[in-house]
């Protein structure tokens, strides 16, 4: 019988190549993360968030998501998550979903401007409140839980918002009447300017309606539907929560698809 005698510095490169690739097997998933990005939960298509103006009492609802170098996401990760002003905060587990996921909800109950830290092993990513305690008290903001102001339209030929209130709502269920001014702009190419609210989970939108208010909270519209237009992009246009504005053709909605809506908007690109 041969007998192999390996040199001792071989034998030790060896062996620290097979304790680093069984330490490798083993990692926790909070070595795997490497991307935190946090979303108001079930609205992802809005994009990320970083500030938010809240009034005691409301609840924020936010989903935060793991992910590897890759992009992939990561299950079983741990998060801790701490208010500076000690505005609650529960989650469902703590621990992120097969999909990458962790919900939590944020209670305000301290007035104040807030930090909210999302960390997870060695990635953190952070929100900032500005909690405030009654509703007037909110500024006036884009996206937000507070009440938004009305926008200004400035762009250069774009139809006025008062213009889409020359409408009268049908009698039970029946299709609404349109006046002779906005008449004028049934299917015709026309410039129009105000807020997205989107209607996929996507950064970019192909559906959504375009608004003369920015949204104030999860749960209603921002406005009657005389503020709100259906539109449809092709290619999609990035999520944004500025005001954009865009041409398309307008459709004065007089049939049983309405869906408590008066106008559409096909074949839009933004212009700004």
């Amino acid at each position: 019988m041969v007998i192999y005698r390996l040199p001792l510095s071989l034998l030790c490169l060896l062996l620290l190549v097979g304790a680093g690739t069984h330490t490798s097997a083993h990692a926790s998933p909070e070595q795997d993360v490497r991307y935190l990005r946090l979303y108001m939960t079930d609205m992802h298509g809005w994009g990320e968030i970083r500030d938010m103006s809240m009034v005691v009492g409301d609840n924020l609802f936010v989903s935060l998501l793991a992910e590897d170098s890759a992009g992939n996401p990561v299950s079983g990760a741990t998060v801790r998550i701490q208010s500076r002003q000690g505005n609650r905060i529960s989650t469902d587990d703590g621990r992120s979903d097969k999909d990458g996921w962790i919900h939590a909800d944020i209670t305000a109950v301290k007035p104040g401007e807030d930090l909210v830290s999302f960390q997870i092993g060695e990635r953190d990513t952070q929100l900032r409140l500005s909690i405030v305690g009654e509703q007037e008290q909110l500024p006036p903001t884009l996206g937000q839980l507070g009440q938004g102001q009305t926008l200004t339209v400035d762009y250069p030929g774009a139809l006025p918002w008062s213009l889409m209130s020359d409408v009268t709502p049908g009698k039970d269920f029946a299709p609404p009447s349109f006046g002779s001014r906005i008449s004028e702009y049934d299917g015709k190419e026309v410039i129009m300017q105000g807020f997205m609210l989107p209607l996929e989970n996507a950064e970019r939108q192909g559906h959504f309606i375009l608004s003369a208010n920015p949204p104030h909270c999860y749960f209603c519209m921002p406005g009657g539907a005389e503020s709100m237009v259906e539109t449809f992009a092709a290619p999609p246009l990035s999520f944004s929560y500025d005001p954009v504005v865009v041409q398309g053709t307008l459709q004065l909605i007089r049939d049983d698809q309405a869906m408590g809506l008066y106008y559409r908007l096909r074949g839009v690109k933004q212009l700004q």
